[in-house]
């Protein structure tokens, strides 16, 4: 049985699986920039931008069907996913590029005649959640809370399946057979929130070739306690950082075929 939501709090100090993400696989200095120093980007790739747009495309079709439990039409789908790339500002684009607004419906199109339906009562919707998090060798409360957002949460056979949507190029087969950060701890955030045990994982895919496709894919168990000591690891190294009167000595460049596209590439060149 699934129980209502835990009641969450504020955050003034929290971190994020993205932030963890950031520090342990991607570049630590990327993560100084964004979620320390705060800097602003100095543009948002396109793929981040049409992310976003079919996010939100996809987060009116789930809420439509939850709050008034019918499908919403094509148009309205394609109107709120150009809206957000309208709304975009500072674009960097790669050459020969499809317009976005173009890939946009196509992947909205094809959601609507391939896109996963939920098996069970919609229980959230692009909805952010906001957890403790224990020191995992002692288990004394960290003051800073994981945050995050559940794209689509559902309720089925007494426990609950969390549906991560994404944007992508290709399919990866594999990555439904890996070991997922982001996943594992929204995993532990779903149990924690909802008063569950059984916790299913999966990708939704909106693939970018040239015809279109939706690509449903279920996550092998995540190992939340490494997640979790990954957490912590993350904290304690931007705590560490924080303290330094240079703290970028710790959060060091990791450079990578990310770089040219990086928002904050000019600030780490200088």
């Amino acid at each position: 049985m699934v129980l209502a939501p835990i009641e969450q709090f504020d955050d003034d100090i929290h971190v994020s699986a993205s932030s963890v993400r950031s520090i342990i696989e991607g570049c630590p200095r990327e993560a100084f920039y964004k979620y320390i120093a705060g800097y602003e980007p100095q543009d948002r790739s396109s793929g981040l931008v049409l992310g976003s747009a079919v996010h939100e495309a996809l987060a009116l079709f789930y809420l439509t069907l939850q709050q008034s439990h019918r499908e919403a039409t094509l148009q309205e789908m394609v109107d709120i996913a150009h809206a957000s790339i309208d709304a975009a500002e500072n674009v960097h684009t790669k050459d020969g590029e499809e317009p976005m607004k173009v890939t946009a419906t196509r992947l909205i199109e094809a959601f609507l005649e391939h896109g996963y339906r939920p098996r069970g009562k919609i229980l959230a919707v692009e909805e952010r959640f906001s957890i403790t998090v224990h020191d995992p060798y002692t288990g004394e409360v960290l003051p800073e809370r994981l945050i995050g957002y559940f794209d689509l949460v559902e309720a089925v056979d007494g426990g609950v399946v969390v549906t991560d949507h994404k944007t992508a190029a290709r399919h990866d087969k594999a990555k439904g057979e890996e070991q997922d950060i982001q996943m594992a701890l929204y995993a532990h955030a779903a149990r924690q929130i909802y008063g569950v045990e059984h916790v299913t994982l999966q990708f939704q895919s909106l693939i970018k070739t040239k015809e279109a496709k939706v690509v449903v894919q279920p996550l092998v168990p995540q190992d939340t306690d490494t997640a979790l000591e990954t957490v912590y690891s993350a904290v304690t190294h931007m705590n560490l950082a924080l303290n330094m009167d240079r703290p970028e000595v710790l959060m060091y460049k990791r450079p990578s075929w990310k770089c040219p596209g990086c928002g904050y590439r000019s600030r780490c060149q200088g």
